[in-house]
C-alpha cells in the first residue's frame, strides 16, 4: 500500500505543479487546491497546522481523556462506552464532538483552537472557494478503527447537497502500518449508491461501498501524512481507513466538518429546519454535547436499531425534519 500512496501523492503534486506552477516543496496554491478538490473530492495540504497548537491537544488528551472513567459517546457503534484499550495502551474507540466537551474545557478549547486557527481556515477557503464556514461536528482518534468505506452525506450534509467539507488532521506523523485514512477520488460524482431506495438499510448501503472498494482498489488514495498535514474531503467522496497492520503504532488524529455559512444543514434524507450556532470570536459552531444519561443511552440504542429497520427509520426522519 505504501507504493500506491506514494504514487497518488506524486499524481496530486504533478497536477498542482501544472495548474499553479509551484515547486513540489511549497504548500498547495489557492487555484490548484480549488481545482483539485472540485475534480477529485479531496485535496492534501502540507504542514498547515502549527505544531504547538497540536501539542496542546495531545497533552490535554493524555491528561484528561486517556485515563478518564467517563462514558463517552462513540461514533462507530453509536453507544456510550468507557475507554477500551488495545494491548499497547491505545484507546480503540473514537471520541465524538470533542469541540463540545463542556465538562472538559481543556479538550473543548484545544479542539476549537485547531479548527478555527487562521492557517486551517485560510486553507479551507482556498480548497472550497467559500469565504466562511461553521463547524458542524468533530472526532478525535488515538488509533485507527479501520472505518468502513462510506460517504458522509448519508449522515450529515449541506443544503443544497455536497458542500460540507471534512478535514482530517494529523496530530503526529502517521505510520503506514497504523491504518491510514483514504479517499476514492471522484466518487462524489456517483449516485450515492442508491441511498434513497425504499427499504434500503444502512448495512446494505455500506455493503455497496465495500463492494465498490474491492472492485476499484487500485483507485484508492491513502496519502502519507505528517504532523500538521491536513486532508480535505467532500461529503460525497467515499472514504475510510485501511486495516491496521501493526497495533503498536498509534494514529492520533482529528476530523472536523464544515458547512458554508450561507447554507443550511441536513443529509441525503432531509433538511434540518433550524440549526443553532454558538459563536467563538468571528467563527461559529454547532454545539453538540453528549453527556451520558440513561435517557441518552436509550435514545442511541433506538437510533442504532432504526438504522436497519427502513420503515422505522423513515418515520424517524419525518419527525426529525419537522422538529
Amino acid at each position: 500500500m505504501s507504493n500506491l500512496a506514494i504514487q497518488t501523492e506524486a499524481d496530486q503534486r504533478a497536477y498542482i505543479d501544472q495548474k499553479d506552477n509551484r515547486s513540489a516543496d511549497n504548500p498547495v496554491g489557492p487555484v490548484a487546491a480549488d481545482d483539485y478538490y472540485r475534480e477529485n473530492g479531496y485535496v492534501v495540504m502540507r504542514n498547515v497546522i502549527p505544531h504547538h497548537i497540536l501539542d496542546t491537544m495531545t497533552e490535554a488528551y493524555k491528561s484528561k481523556l486517556l485515563a478518564s472513567n467517563q462514558r463517552f459517546y462513540r461514533t462507530m457503534n453509536q453507544k456510550f462506552e468507557k475507554n477500551r484499550f488495545d494491548p499497547h495502551g491505545h484507546v480503540i474507540q473514537t471520541f465524538q464532538d470533542v469541540h463540545s466537551y463542556e465538562t472538559i474545557p481543556e479538550i473543548k478549547n484545544a479542539a476549537l483552537d485547531i479548527y478555527f486557527c487562521d492557517e486551517l481556515q485560510q486553507a479551507l477557503k482556498q480548497a472550497t472557494g467559500f469565504d466562511s464556514h461553521f463547524l458542524t461536528q468533530s472526532m478525535l482518534f488515538d488509533r485507527s478503527g479501520a472505518t468502513r468505506p462510506h460517504q458522509d452525506w448519508w449522515y450529515t450534509d449541506s443544503v443544497p447537497s455536497g458542500q460540507i467539507t471534512g478535514v482530517w488532521i494529523a496530530l503526529e506523523d502517521i505510520n503506514e502500518k497504523s491504518g491510514r485514512f483514504y479517499c476514492q477520488p471522484r466518487t462524489q460524482r456517483m449516485d450515492a449508491f442508491h441511498a434513497g431506495l425504499p427499504g434500503l438499510t444502512h448495512e446494505e448501503w455500506l455493503a455497496r461501498h465495500r463492494k465498490y472498494l474491492e472492485e476499484h482498489r487500485q483507485d484508492l488514495h491513502a496519502p502519507d501524512l505528517k504532523k500538521g498535514d491536513i486532508m480535505f474531503f467532500s461529503s460525497g467522496v467515499v472514504h475510510g481507513a485501511l486495516e491496521v497492520q501493526d497495533e503498536s503504532f498509534s494514529r492520533k488524529s482529528m476530523t472536523g466538518h464544515f458547512c458554508p455559512s450561507h447554507m443550511g444543514m441536513g443529509n441525503l434524507h432531509g433538511q434540518k429546519q433550524s440549526v443553532k450556532l454558538t459563536p467563538r470570536g468571528s467563527y461559529k459552531y454547532v454545539n453538540s454535547p453528549h453527556p451520558y444519561t440513561l435517557r441518552a443511552h436509550a435514545r442511541t440504542v433506538l437510533k442504532a436499531w432504526a438504522f436497519n429497520n427502513p420503515m422505522i427509520l423513515y418515520s424517524y426522519r419525518r419527525l426529525r425534519s419537522k422538529g
